[in-house]
């Protein structure tokens, strides 16, 4: 009797285990699965580059990022390619930027409320970002290796989700022009120098605040549109320079799962 009890309690916990994973597996499936995204965006950043004497130049900024991902209800992961460009004015002075970064994000749950659809992930991520500044016949560039903080909040329904990103570097290498040095046109001496000074960085001279807030939606078993907004605050001190950033871009794309939604 006590072995037929036993086995009865072990099939009812087998079959309400199960349940309850299909419920949250049902609240997590907007981006369960492999899946590519490519994303366009635009918006407007300020810039301030001591080595440039330069503060506050408007720049509007356009970008093209594709990113692979393998997210679940337990864990996410991926990886980003981005670029892009934009252009402003200084005085008289004509101002163009272009950038390019790749970065990896891994995070676990640490919330698994399986009565809602709430879900948190908190991990890491690595990242190098390159950008260079063209102001007049000036060049500078700040040029970044760092490992950050992240984490997501999500609430997610059948066919669509909200989430919340964000990110803060903790340390990294970060390179610099030299300063009182003008690169007229010498871009092969831009990125000798760019390479061979680095800066070792943390909280004290690299401060940063990335924020997020996308929608999801299921077009169909395979494709999801996405859309949002994403802020920037950064500030970098290298030696005797520092660099400022800040704004925000409008971003909207399309992912596409590797294997059909069921």
């Amino acid at each position: 009797m006590k072995y037929l009890t036993g086995n009865i309690y072990r099939q009812i916990n087998t079959v309400l285990a199960g349940a309850m994973f299909i419920i949250n597996t049902n609240g997590q499936t907007v981006e369960a699965g492999k899946s590519y995204k490519l994303i366009v965006s635009a918006g407007k950043y300020s810039i301030s580059d001591d080595h440039l004497l330069m503060t506050t130049a408007r720049i509007n900024s356009k970008g093209l990022t594709g990113s692979y991902a393998n997210n679940d209800m337990y864990r996410r992961k991926s990886i980003t390619i981005g670029f892009e460009g934009g252009d402003g004015n200084y005085y008289s002075n004509h101002v163009k930027e272009t950038g390019f970064l790749i970065e990896y994000k891994k995070a676990y749950s640490i919330i698994k409320n399986r009565n809602s659809r709430w879900n948190n992930y908190t991990g890491y991520s690595i990242k190098t970002n390159s950008q260079f500044i063209r102001s007049g016949d000036q060049y500078s560039w700040v040029s970044m290796n760092a490992l950050s903080f992240y984490n997501s909040l999500t609430y997610s329904r059948k066919r669509s989700a909200f989430s919340v990103d964000l990110s803060i570097p903790l340390t990294g290498l970060v390179t610099r022009p030299e300063a009182d040095y003008e690169y007229k046109g010498s871009v092969n001496d831009m990125l000798y120098n760019s390479l061979n000074n680095p800066v070792f960085t943390s909280f004290h001279n690299h401060k940063e605040v990335n924020i997020s807030l996308q929608y999801l939606n299921s077009i169909s078993n395979r494709l999801i549109f996405s859309a949002g907004i994403s802020y920037l605050n950064r500030k970098i001190t290298a030696g005797e320079s520092s660099f400022d950033e800040q704004g925000y871009l409008f971003q909207t794309g399309l992912s596409f799962l590797l294997r059909e939604r069921k």
